[in-house]
């Protein structure tokens, strides 16, 4: 039953998928069971190995694309998988753990436990040592071999945003949101020099491959060059209209191309600070961009859409790796077929080879001349998430139905700011505090949780007896109420986490709470067919509403807090008197069949969404039908005034 009432709440704000794209020539009759966060090359390009957030990696015959080894043993998502630079070992970072396999019998060699979650985790040059970033913004370097600490690395103030080693293994730079590139010595984890000049957080920093130099990128849509020896701002790599995600040298070191939320990538002569060649027609913004191994072509990732943002995401309609000629900056190729967010994408060592992993649970191997799809690794599904802006606009933490983590990320720069990981079962739904400064989270684990936004900390744990399916906070921020498949709604103090209300006249989960715009009153939705509103001071009940023949699956009030409406499973919508309890009118048949409900900003109308492809409007006080809007080619789900 708990599976059902989950299924009901999600699959009423599911939204339909895209069409497929490009049939695959080859797929695997095993795969992992969700999304793909990462995908990479062995050294010598005979293997490929997967990191998903099914808990697993798995290893793959870069040529037939048969599965060779399962990597089982990690608790969450993985979040990137990489082989040894002798090809012998696979390092994995997941959760509070890294874990090396050998990539031949796909047993674990060393497993690295942290107190914090690790973000990334990457093998030295030798492969002897591996360096790991955290979110307490501490960066660490651990044997191999034994999996023992040899060196922290503490300095930066803010979140640690990358860290990478000196081809020659000997240097470290590392950068930061606190504005700051830091370099140090790899052998001993002595701070060399702090490299300062940016106005923004550091999104990444990179060496040449001869050493000599650092290549920084910044929110602050520029990107600059660094004498690795002295610390001196070589060059500004000035032109971006976005902040700046990542940068990669040529092979030989004489060109960088940078890649932009200004939806181009622009490569630059590293000792003029000349731009090139700009590379557009990337569609939404480009995530990466990196030179293939001869330096002749670019690989450019993009999320490709027709200029609309969702509150739950990017509505893509293609998302693309694209294959461009290094210096005339024409494109080559279009590699597309994927139908959700392609997140990483990367050369063969030969380079004839390129590899994408996307969000819709796939991994293609593509031709580097022709753009033709050569092999699909397939099994996983779509997921949902959760996501809430911050009022004061510069946040969004995200959540997904699937995953115990949330995350907030930077609404500009799109920079991860902190990660939220305490819980243990998949999330329910997101929400900050009307004054931006606190977070709180609902998870299957029976539990609420209340997060500083600011710093990630863990400041409350709300307990249920069930699934906590939704939070909703006071209009003053002082309150937040949950909804639970315990039967109950609970109020809490913000502040303490002190338990204020226990709400438990309900025979059945209560799957929505929400407090009146004034404060005063409460009203929750549950599955025993009803809906309540309760004194928000006493916790009293005022009144039952008791009308819809199914589940009730969320109830609202009216900006002025004298209306309340309740939403029916069955599509159906009741009208309600806040301070008398009466109905005021029922919205049923099959000329309604109501998904959401939202009154206009005077209360004068309703506004309801229906799975008749239209969008009605009424009369609050008639209440008559005023306006029916249509030309929808399929189902609306939710809309504003």
């Amino acid at each position: 039953m708990k599976k059902l009432i989950a299924f009901l709440i999600i699959s009423s704000c599911l939204l339909s998928l895209p069409g497929w794209g490009q049939q695959p020539k080859l797929m695997l009759p095993i795969g992992h069971t969700s999304r793909v966060h990462s995908a990479a090359f062995s050294p010598d390009g005979k293997k490929i190995v997967t990191a998903s957030r099914d808990n697993t990696a798995k290893i793959w015959d870069a040529q037939s694309g048969t599965l060779l080894a399962d990597l089982k043993g990690h608790t969450s998502p993985v979040l990137s998988a990489f082989f040894s630079p002798d090809g012998k070992k696979v390092l994995t970072t997941s959760g509070n753990a890294v874990k090396t396999w050998d990539a031949k019998t796909g047993i674990v060699v060393v497993t690295l436990e942290g107190d914090n979650s690790f973000s990334s985790a990457v093998f030295s040059p030798d492969g002897k040592k591996i360096l790991t970033v955290c979110t307490d913004s501490t960066v660490k370097i651990w044997d191999a071999n034994n999996g023992r600490v040899q060196f922290t690395l503490k300095g930066h103030q803010g979140i640690l945003n990358s860290a990478v080693y000196s081809t020659d293994g000997k240097k470290i730079v590392t950068s930061s949101n606190d504005q700051q590139v830091k370099l140090w010595e790899a052998f001993t984890g002595k701070l060399i020099i702090t490299l300062k000049g940016h106005h923004s957080a550091v999104v990444s920093a990179v060496f040449s491959p001869d050493g000599k130099k650092i290549a920084s990128t910044s929110s602050d849509s520029t990107a600059k060059i660094w004498d690795a020896l002295t610390g001196r701002n070589t060059v500004d790599l000035k032109g971006h209209g976005a902040p700046v995600l990542a940068a990669s040298f040529s092979p030989d070191g004489k060109k960088l191309v940078t890649s932009s939320y200004d939806s181009t990538s622009r490569v630059w002569d590293v000792q003029t600070g000349t731009v090139l060649t700009t590379l557009k027609g990337n569609g939404f913004f480009v995530s990466a961009a990196v030179f293939s191994g001869d330096g002749k072509k670019i690989l450019t990732l993009s999320f490709y859409n027709r200029g609309k943002w969702k509150s739950y995401g990017i509505e893509s309609e293609s998302n693309t790796a694209r294959i461009w000629d290094a210096r005339s900056g024409l494109l080559l190729a279009n590699m597309e077929g994927h139908v959700w967010n392609v997140v990483s994408a990367v050369f063969s060592p030969d380079n004839k080879k390129i590899l994408t992993a996307s969000w819709d649970g796939t991994a293609k191997l593509w031709d580097t001349e022709t753009g033709s799809l050569s092999a699909s690794m397939r099994g996983h599904s779509f997921l949902f998430s959760r996501v809430s802006y911050s009022p004061d606009g510069k946040k969004i933490v995200t959540g997904s139905f699937n995953d115990e983590h949330a995350k907030i990320w930077d609404t500009y720069s799109g920079a991860l700011l902190t990660v939220l990981s305490s819980h243990t079962q998949e999330l329910y739904s997101v929400i900050f505090s009307p004054d931006s400064r606190r977070v709180v989270t609902t998870s299957a684990d029976s539990t609420a949780k209340v997060w500083d936004a600011e710093t990630g900390v863990l400041l409350h744990t709300l307990p249920h007896k069930d699934y906590v399916f939704l939070a909703k906070f006071s209009p003053d921020g002082k309150k937040v109420i949950t909804a639970s498949g315990d039967f109950t709604a609970k109020t809490w103090d913000i502040e303490s986490g002190e338990l204020l209300m226990d709400l438990k006249k309900h025979t059945a989960s209560v799957v929505s709470a929400v407090f009146s715009p004034d404060g005063k009153k409460i009203v929750t939705g549950s599955f025993d067919k009803t809906a309540k509103i309760w004194d928000a001071q006493s916790g009293d009940l005022l009144y039952d509403l008791k009308d819809h023949s199914w589940l009730v699956m969320s109830a609202g009030f009216s900006s002025d807090s004298k209306m309340v409406f309740s939403l029916g499973g069955d599509s159906t919508a009741n009208i309600w008197n806040a301070e008398t309890g009466n109905l005021i009118t029922r919205l049923q048949g099959k000329e309604y069949r109501v998904r959401s409900v939202q009154f206009s900003p005077g209360n004068k109308d309703i506004l309801l969404v229906s799975n008749t492809n239209n969008v009605k409007l009424l009369d609050t006080g008639t209440p008559g039908l005023v306006k029916v809007i249509n030309g929808f080619t399929k189902n609306a789900y939710r809309t504003e005034f």
